[in-house]
C-alpha cells in the first residue's frame, strides 16, 4: 500500500506580470469595446505554455524480494524506496478555435479544452532507499527489479497527483490566465472548464 508523505503544488506562469511580459503590446487592446473573436483566438493560442501546473510528490514504495527454494522462502531482501517526482498538467490553449470562442458585444465566452497530464517523472537523484534489510540467503536487487521499482514509483507519483486534483488545478490556472489577459479589455470574460473523464499518463 502506498503511503503519502508530502505534496507541494506550484502554479507556474500566472499573473499580471506574466501576461504583460508575453504581450508587451497588450496595452493597445485596452479601451476597445469589441475585441474580434479571431483576435481573441490568436491571443489565447499564444498562451499555450502559460496554462500549466507543476505538482511535486513524495511517495513511499515498499519493496520485498524473496529467494525461494522448492517453494519455501529462504531469504528476503526488503527496503523502503522514497520516490520524489513531479507531474506537469495543463490545458492546451493552442487547441482553442472558433468553436470554443463566442463574442457577444461586450462579453466573451470561452470553452476550455480538456486538461491533461503533459509530463511525469521521477527524480532519481533525490529519491532514496531507507530501512534496507537483507537476509544471508536473500537475493540481490537485479537491474530488472530496480527498473520495476522505478516504474511503480512513477505510477505512484501520477496517482497521488490525480488524487490531489492536479487536472482541476490546471483548469483553474487556465481560467485565471485567460481572465488576466482578456480582462484588460472592456469586455466581460466567462471561461467554462471541461471536466476530464479520467486522470492518467
Amino acid at each position: 500500500m502506498l503511503k503519502k508523505i508530502s505534496l507541494g503544488a506550484l502554479l507556474l506562469f500566472a499573473g499580471w506580470a506574466s501576461v504583460r511580459f508575453v504581450f508587451p503590446h497588450i496595452d493597445n487592446l485596452i479601451g476597445r469595446n469589441h475585441l474580434p473573436s479571431n483576435m481573441v483566438i490568436k491571443r489565447i493560442q499564444e498562451l499555450s505554455e502559460l496554462a500549466t501546473v507543476r505538482m511535486l510528490s513524495e511517495v513511499v514504495i515498499p519493496v520485498r524480494v524473496e529467494n525461494k527454494v522448492f517453494g519455501q522462502t529462504v531469504g528476503v531482501t526488503s527496503y523502503l524506496y522514497i520516490v520524489r517526482g513531479q507531474v506537469l498538467a495543463g490545458v492546451d490553449l493552442s487547441q482553442i478555435g472558433t468553436s470554443n470562442v463566442a463574442v457577444f458585444g461586450d462579453k466573451i465566452e470561452i470553452q476550455l479544452p480538456v486538461p491533461r497530464i503533459l509530463d511525469a517523472k521521477v527524480d532519481v537523484s533525490k529519491s532514496e532507499v531507507v530501512e534496507y534489510h537483507k537476509d544471508w540467503l536473500a537475493p540481490d536487487i537485479s537491474p530488472a527489479s530496480a527498473q520495476q521499482v522505478q516504474q511503480r514509483g512513477l505510477a505512484a507519483v501520477v496517482k497521488q497527483a490525480c488524487e490531489n486534483e492536479v487536472l482541476a488545478l490546471a483548469n483553474r490556472q487556465a481560467t485565471f490566465t485567460l481572465s488576466q489577459l482578456l480582462g484588460l479589455t472592456n469586455q466581460k470574460v466567462a471561461v467554462k472548464t471541461t471536466k476530464p473523464e479520467t486522470c492518467k499518463y
